[in-house]
């Protein structure tokens, strides 16, 4: 009986192979064989988006689909590479593979037993090392969130970062102390429903006055996420000095 591994490296090669057939130059599908990265690069993010939505809803077969649909899209892009002659899924996995191994020294290392708040340090030093292993322009911890990240997201990403990283309490000016004032509901109370409620409605209302404004939500948040990182990278400038 063939082990779970067994069948999944199957389907997973079998894949390849439906890959490779429809960018076949002879009998492959046109469309396929016309597609370029740039081409395609709406279809990743559309299908992802659609991924994290059969998340959201938290149906299982939907997962399944889009998941799929996001899987195959990664095939497409190394398919793609691969006929270029720049990379093929083998890069791809071979790098993904280093990369999980060599964050995860406490399972693939050293065996010994750690908290989840030691692992996130640990975390973070390592991709230290590695931006630091990239040259001077791949050094801030704010280098891996990309400026074509949805505004929203990006903002919540760069915060998390600063904070793991002890810099964002640096920041001074920063309204955080106002915004949490405006809520009667306090952390740990239990009641993370309503606090999460309160938080969209607020960020809902900015958005409201911003459009009452004439003023770009999207763009202005993506401007303030341009000065958080300028702002956060001038920190670490100056402490690389000191």
């Amino acid at each position: 009986m063939a082990s779970h591994l067994e069948k999944e490296s199957k389907e997973f090669v079998k894949l390849l192979m439906v890959m490779k057939k429809l960018r076949d130059p002879e009998n492959g599908c046109p469309w396929d064989l016309d597609q370029t990265h740039q081409s395609i690069r709406s279809n990743l993010l559309e299908e992802t988006y659609e991924a994290l939505e059969a998340l959201d809803l938290n149906n299982k077969d939907m997962m399944v689909e889009e998941l799929g649909d996001v899987l195959f899209q990664i095939i497409f892009h190394s398919q793609i590479a691969q006929d270029e002659q720049t990379f093929g899924i083998y890069d791809v996995l071979a790098g993904v593979v280093s990369k999980l191994i060599s964050r995860h020294p406490h399972v693939f290392g050293d065996p010994r037993k750690t908290s989840t708040e030691n692992v996130l340090f640990q975390w973070e030093q390592i991709k230290a090392n590695e931006r630091a292993a990239k040259g001077p322009n791949k050094q801030s911890i704010l280098d891996g969130v990309p400026k074509s990240m949805p505004a929203l997201a990006a903002a919540q990403s760069m915060k998390a970062r600063a904070s793991r990283a002890n810099l964002f309490n640096e920041q001074e000016g920063f309204p955080l102390e106002r915004i949490v004032g405006l809520f009667n509901t306090e952390k740990g109370s239990g009641n993370s429903r309503i606090m999460e409620q309160n938080v969209g409605e607020a960020l809902f209302l900015l958005v409201a006055k911003a459009d009452d404004l004439g003023i770009d939500a999207e763009a202005a948040l993506r401007e303030a996420n341009e000065r958080f990182r300028l702002k956060i990278t001038d920190i670490e400038r100056k402490a690389s000095f000191t």
